[in-house]
């Protein structure tokens, strides 16, 4: 005897009835009986267990939770049993059983029910469970890209979503930051290890990869290591980069998650997808944003002379820079300028036509004629002279205290993707 054991079991066997498909009405039936025959077993059990110990013998514990076991409701949970039960109104069980297996069945053995049916179909369950994971390996990457949108329905998104709302209103959601959270998405779903199952990177795809420029949005404090270099390595095969934006190749990623899907642990599977709805969720306000800004474009090479990296997330970050702190003079744009080549974004600290040629070009300043662009040129080589040659942290002097604030803060909105960064003078 074991009274524990089975008293529980009959508590555990009421809750999975609560979780049975509704599409299989037949199982209502059996589990009914089975209850009846259970809990008969039960009480048994507890009689004996009453008898054994009113005679000086005990056999075993109540080792169960008496006030889990004791409460009906336990049992009856939201009351699916009752309510199925009372769906069959007066009808027999017998009428019941026959309507629902048949009588050939009922009036057969429970060999042959277990020879000529159960084994059979299960044998052929296995075989099917087979070839439909090997018809899925065989498929064409389309069919996982045509219907990603139906395997992303199989989660609830609402938490992901409602956290980004929450996080855009404790921001100023510019492209700088929509850039940032958009790599520090990434980075938290690599760090599950998503990418476990994924082929190994060669060498040459490693030192090719942009590693560096996702890096530039991490946190300082992030510790690079040669797992996450590879892991972002691997998920990159899977997307491409337009724009700044990260465009993953649902096609072949979908393929990826469907071949290893039953590897990855129930938190993994959920990641591989979220970092799809999330970067969706980016991606609209990156298209906001963008439609309601002058078109960005690629400055021609004559016209980049002057800056060091020419890629989207340069390109965004000096127009927001520019949107932020220009007032209209050329002193400010002169310690923008100075503040760029302090951190290593510009070649040249004075190159003063061609800066101002490619804030045009990107769409940071308006269309100006020649004229004019010589006259600000000249303003700003003025106000550069007045500066010290060293960068703006090493600015000391009560002069240049005004100057130094609006560089610092200009910095600061660079700071930690683009850290300080002087060179020497030659």
């Amino acid at each position: 005897m074991n009274l524990s054991s089975k008293l529980l079991k009959y508590l555990d066997g009421m809750g999975v009835f609560e979780s049975l498909c509704d599409d299989e009405k037949a199982i209502y039936a059996l589990f009914a009986l089975c209850f009846d025959v259970t809990s008969d077993t039960v009480l048994e059990q507890q009689a004996e267990f009453e008898r054994d110990l009113q005679e000086g013998r005990l056999q075993e514990l109540p080792d169960y939770n008496v006030k889990e076991v004791s409460n009906v409701r336990n049992y009856t949970g939201t009351g699916k049993l009752q309510y199925e039960m009372s769906r069959f109104g007066d009808r027999r069980i017998i009428d019941v059983l026959k309507e629902q297996f048949g009588e050939e069945k009922l009036n057969g053995t429970f060999s042959e029910l277990y020879d000529h049916h159960i084994l059979v179909k299960t044998k052929r369950i296995a075989e099917k469970s087979r070839e439909i994971v090997d018809m899925v390996n065989d498929a064409d990457a389309d069919i996982f890209e045509d219907n990603f949108a139906n395997l992303m329905k199989r989660y609830d998104w609402t938490e992901e979503e409602t956290e980004y709302r929450k996080d855009k209103k404790r921001h100023t959601v510019s492209m700088s930051w929509l850039l940032e959270r958009q790599e520090r998405e990434l980075q938290k779903v690599l760090e599950m290890d998503i990418m476990h199952y994924a082929d190994d990177p060669s060498t040459q795809a490693i030192e090719d990869s942009d590693y560096p420029y996702h890096r530039r949005f991490l946190s300082h404090k992030f510790k690079d290591s040669s797992d996450y270099l590879e892991a972002y390595t691997k998920f990159m095969e899977f997307a491409t980069r337009q724009e700044g934006m990260i465009i993953p190749k649902l096609g072949d990623y979908g393929k990826y998650i469907a071949v290893n899907i039953n590897k990855f642990r129930p938190e993994q599977k959920k990641a591989l997808f979220s970092i799809i709805r999330k970067l969706e969720l980016i991606h609209e306000d990156m298209g906001r944003i963008s439609s309601g800004r002058t078109k960005v474009k690629v400055p021609p090479v004559a016209n980049t002379g002057c800056f060091r990296f020419v890629n989207d997330f340069v390109r965004t970050t000096v127009c927001d820079v520019v949107e932020t702190y220009y007032l209209g003079s050329a002193a400010n744009l002169t310690l923008m300028e100075t503040t760029f080549y302090d951190h290593n974004l510009l070649l040249k600290r004075n190159s003063h036509t061609a800066f101002l040629k490619a804030l045009i070009e990107w769409g940071a300043l308006p269309e100006i004629d020649e004229d004019t662009l010589s006259k600000i040129a000249n303003s700003m080589a003025f106000k550069m002279r007045a500066l010290p040659a060293s960068g703006y942290e090493g600015w000391n002097g009560r002069d240049y205290v005004n100057d130094k604030k609006i560089c610092s803060d200009i910095g600061k909105k660079l700071i930690p993707t683009i850290p300080y960064s002087r060179k020497k003078e030659t």
